[in-house]
């Protein structure tokens, strides 16, 4: 169910419909895994480098964003209960 863009545009990208296709394109991604297998060598250790960096960098952010959230979700709740009453 890999969505067009417009419909991305139209669900938003935190709906269901958005995350059954980033899911749906991730275990296309896993069936294509074998495909590639014989590029595992040690030559590519340098990819293997890069590819722990960017697990770490897109671990520091997630929790950047986290802590962002956590500042931010309190005070938007505050202005919602505010104007809602």
């Amino acid at each position: 169910m890999l969505l067009p863009k417009r419909a991305k545009k139209t669900f938003g990208r935190s709906s269901k419909y958005a995350m059954a296709d980033r899911i749906e394109l991730l275990g296309w991604l896993k069936l294509s895994e074998p495909a590639f297998s014989d590029w595992d060598n040690p030559e590519d250790a340098a990819y293997d480098r890069i590819e722990e960096r960017l697990k770490e960098g897109y671990l520091a952010l997630a929790e950047s964003h986290k802590t962002d959230a956590d500042l931010f979700l309190p005070a938007q709740a505050e202005v919602v209960l505010r104007d809602g009453s």
